[in-house]
């Protein structure tokens, strides 16, 4: 290698004069040249050179961009129109080991990006590109290794800029604000769009940008980490199917000096950079994978979500998530609000894995904002626009406000290392046409785990409160206040019946009322660490103001039929019945033709049976005294054994008032059949439902009674009144009662929760006391 020797007097840059001398030594001083002048010798890799008579001139670089660097690494890439060959020497500024690294130039846009490995951590180098073999110390570039312990430190992040950067006198302030430090452009370099698949616009534009002196030198005096938002992806408000796509793709992953997470060439760009150990940022690519609602395509949100778990079980780490465009908003689609429910899953992972401990940035407005996680779930973030374009307001509501001063604006956040965390403090600069920066946002945020509060016995805030009145035909209802303790307690509310514990639930309706009877709500709540109990107020029932009948005693009972007449279906009473107390009979069956008899003692009051066989009657009698069971009698046609259901029903009522009957063809979960019936005062009306086959019906929330009846609830038959269904072919059944107090249009229906479409009969009746 051929080395020049240079007059020593002049030997740190000025090469004048300097001669060709092939023998000599990297550093040798030689005397006796040039009238005994002595001479220092440097090589074109060691020091200053100059170019022998005849030999081509060099080729310049154009512009550096220092991009990712980490502990022990740094990713660059250098532009030379015309070379092919280039070595990166990277030069620790307080001297140490010099580390080299070589690629060859693309022969079609004349750049080269080359990462440079072996560094030191926590030092700053010096990186000088030697190109085609000549040093050119014009376009060094400067940047810091990351520490391998916490310390404080300082980065800077903005975006939106303009091709021509007409106001760049802020590269100039930000760098002498922050140094050789990272700084994080959040998007929109350019604000010249590309729309079309066309890889070579994109060097174009890339160029044209870099023509900018301050701007060049921006990226070279420091690290600028970078991810694509639409101006720089493909085009205004641009997504994956945009044109530009494959180009844009292309171009980043063979130009720009970052390492994205994602090595599939048409995957997102996002990618993690550690600023410091446990300090991390996680930077989104919420353009190439946008599809409809989901902004950053399922890959990449499973990527942050396991990288957040990952990161969170360090316990002093402490994360900044680049949403690039605004994260808080309540309207819009080019913006989070465009994809709610990601972005819930997002602020969803942040407070199960990391809570207290994530900070979130973005740009794309051209505003500085911040909110100090009042509107984002607790995370605080912060907003940083524009580097060289128009004001404008984008997103909130900012509990820190917004911030359009000028159109140069930038943000930088301090981190410092705590005993639990980090304290990190954001602060909002606008910078004049002089390069003056005036600071006009500032938030600190400690992010830290959250301290978990003690355990504690529960408490609740105040006594429930029982509604409603002692009407018959009155539904109490409960509200309860607060309950607080850890671990989270579990509660209950219960009934008191003349103080004394009930198994029957609120709400509850009173049906009936022969005596005072007072009704309380209990609200419990109980941890591990105690029980608490309120009571509520009392509500007393009060005892009917007409002749309401009440329902004494019931019975139900099935029978199967065959074919022929007078096959007798008996339903047995508990208890003898009174004398002069009203019986009341339902007959209900399933398909197939039948038809019902006259049983001596019996009035039918109404009967009906369907095309399809379904049927139903009404009978009545008052009782002698002492009757145990009650019969019917089918006359049954059909070829194959059916059922019969039967529920007897003992009343204090003296006349039937009135007896309607409805059939319908119900489909799955619709609405079934119904019946009304003109009701008057001091009445109680009674409705019962069945249907052809009772495959799916056999529980209680499979017939559902419209608003105001109440299945039979409090009168000591339970909790729910009993649905019948015997086998999959079979009837099922419910019945409800209600008091009717006004007269006028009564109306019984139901809601058919069947596995399939089913005929389906009402029967609703009136009694009364009578005088």
């Amino acid at each position: 290698m051929p080395y020049f020797v240079v007059p020593d007097a002049n030997a740190a840059d000025d090469l004048t004069g300097a001669r060709l001398y092939p023998n000599a030594a990297p550093g040798d001083t030689l005397g006796g040249l040039m009238n005994g002048t002595a001479y220092r010798v440097y090589s074109v890799l060691q020091g200053p050179t100059v170019t022998p008579e005849g030999a081509a001139a060099p080729i310049p670089a154009q512009h550096l961009w220092i991009g990712a660097v980490d502990a022990t690494s740094a990713l660059i890439t250098v532009t030379a129109a015309g070379a092919t060959d280039l070595t990166l020497s990277a030069e620790p500024v307080g001297g140490g080991t010099i580390r080299t690294a070589t690629a060859s130039f693309d022969p079609t846009y004349g750049f080269a990006r080359v990462e440079v490995t072996g560094l030191e951590p926590d030092t700053e180098y010096q990186i000088v590109p030697v190109i085609n073999g000549t040093r050119d110390t014009s376009k060094a570039g400067s940047f810091k290794t990351r520490p391998t312990t916490r310390k404080a430190f300082t980065f800077g992040f903005a975006s939106c800029g303009h091709i021509n950067h007409n106001s760049s006198i802020i590269f100039n302030t930000i760098r002498s604000m922050i140094g050789n430090a990272p700084f994080d452009w959040s998007g929109d370099r350019w604000y010249a769009d590309v729309t079309e698949n066309n890889l070579g616009l994109f060097h174009a534009r890339e160029k044209t940008a870099m023509s900018v002196a301050r701007n060049a030198d921006f990226h070279r005096l420091g690290p600028v980490l970078f991810r694509w938002d639409d101006h720089d992806y493909a085009g205004n408000d641009s997504k994956k199917a945009s044109p530009a796509g494959p180009a844009a793709r292309e171009w980043y992953r063979s130009y720009v000096p970052m390492r994205p997470a994602d090595p599939d060439p048409v995957g997102a760009v996002h990618s993690e950079v550690v600023l410091a150990p446990g300090f991390h940022l996680l930077g989104l690519d919420a353009r190439s994978q946008r599809e409809g609602t989901n902004f950053l395509g399922n890959v990449q949100e499973a990527w942050l979500i396991s990288r957040l778990q990952a990161i969170g079980e360090d316990p002093l780490a402490v994360v900044g998530i680049n949403a690039m465009v605004p994260f808080i908003s309540l309207s819009g689609t080019d913006n989070w609000n465009g994809a709610t429910a990601q972005r819930k899953r997002i602020r969803d992972a942040v407070n199960t894995y990391m809570p207290g401990r994530v900070f979130m940035m973005a740009g794309d407005a051209h505003m500085l904002a911040f909110d100090d996680g009042t509107n984002n779930d607790g995370i605080p973030l912060y907003q940083s626009a524009p580097l060289g374009t128009s004001n404008s307001v984008k997103g909130g509501p900012y509990s820190g406000g917004t911030v359009t001063v000028t159109q140069n604006q930038f943000s930088t956040i301090d981190a410092t290392p705590t005993a639990d965390g980090w304290t990190i403090t954001y602060k909002g600069f606008s910078v004049d046409t002089g390069g003056v920066a005036t600071q006009r946002l500032i938030h600190t945020a400690q992010l830290r785990m959250p301290t978990p509060n003690p355990d504690v016995a529960p408490t609740i805030s105040a006594d429930p409160v029982l509604h409603g009145t002692g009407i018959v035909g009155t539904t109490l209802t409960v509200s309860t206040a607060p309950v607080s303790g850890k671990p989270i307690p579990t509660e209950s509310v219960t009934m008191l019946r003349d103080g004394t514990p009930s198994l029957e639930t609120f709400p509850y309706t009173i049906l009936t009322s022969d005596e005072e009877v007072s009704f309380a709500a209990v609200h419990r709540a109980e941890n591990s660490l105690g029980t608490v109990e309120r009571v509520s107020n009392e509500v007393t029932a009060v005892l009917p103001a007409g002749n309401l009948p009440t329902i004494l005693q019931y019975a139900a009972g099935h029978a199967t039929e065959s074919a022929g007449a007078g096959k007798l279906t008996k339903v047995t009473l508990n208890t003898p019945a009174t004398p002069g107390s009203l019986l009341l009979l339902f007959v209900m069956h399933d398909k197939q033709s039948s038809t019902f008899e006259g049983v001596s003692g019996l009035t039918l009051h109404k009967s009906h049976t369907t095309s399809n066989g379904v049927g139903g009657a009404v009978y009545s009698k008052i009782a002698q005294g002492g009757e145990t069971s009650l019969s019917v009698g089918i006359t049954y046609t059909g070829s194959s054994t059916r059922y019969v259901e039967l529920l007897l029903l003992e009343t204090n009522a003296s006349v039937v008032e009135a007896v309607e009957l409805g059939t319908d063809y119900a489909g799955v979960t619709s609405k079934g059949s119904s019946a009304t019936i003109a009701a008057s005062a001091d009445t109680l009306a009674i409705t019962t439902w069945h249907n052809d086959s009772a495959t799916n019906l056999n529980d209680a929330t499979s017939a559902v009674f419209n608003a105001g009846w109440d299945d039979l609830t409090g009168q000591g038959i339970g909790t729910k009144y009993p649905v019948k269904s015997f086998n999959s072919n079979s009837p099922g059944w419910a019945a409800a009662t209600r008091p009717v107090s006004v007269t006028g249009a009564l109306t019984a229906d139901f809601n058919y929760i069947g596995s399939v479409a089913d005929e389906n009969m009402t029967m609703l009746v009136t009694l009364k006391k009578g005088a």
